[in-house]
């Protein structure tokens, strides 16, 4: 995932899926989505994300984890939509965050913060910082 997101387009992609098909959304009836998972969208996403390379990586896991390689498979077909829903989640609250201002205090505030916290456990007389 990591280098079809270093070019452009590929982030773009992702991106695309994650608005389209992954809001995080999975997570609000997670006990269905594992009753059904071996039929989710999980095969389809592993395609995307590993292509051709999806044997080498079920093989590399299998050695690592000490798990059957018989095993890896059902397991990264289940893991492969919640990563993506975790991911999709995550996007959502960015999004939302960056429609808001980029910090909950105005600049004067901010700064009077960082001033104090350096100086100070908290503003106060006694400390003489404002």
């Amino acid at each position: 995932m990591a280098i079809n997101t270093a070019k452009p387009s590929g982030a773009q992609a992702l991106d695309s899926a994650l608005a389209k098909d992954h809001d995080g959304s999975i997570f609000d009836n997670l006990g269905g989505f594992l009753d059904g998972a071996a039929s989710g969208p999980g095969a389809g996403i592993l395609g995307h994300v590993l292509g051709g390379s999806r044997p080498q990586v079920e093989q590399k896991i299998a050695e690592t984890s000490g798990l059957s390689l018989d095993k890896v498979a059902p397991l990264l077909i289940t893991v492969a939509p919640l990563v993506m829903g975790a991911l999709g989640k995550l996007r959502g609250t960015r999004t939302s965050m960056q429609r808001r201002s980029p910090t909950p205090w105005p600049r004067s505030e901010r700064l009077r913060r960082t001033t104090t916290a350096a100086t100070s456990c908290h503003p106060c007389s006694e400390c003489s910082v404002a």
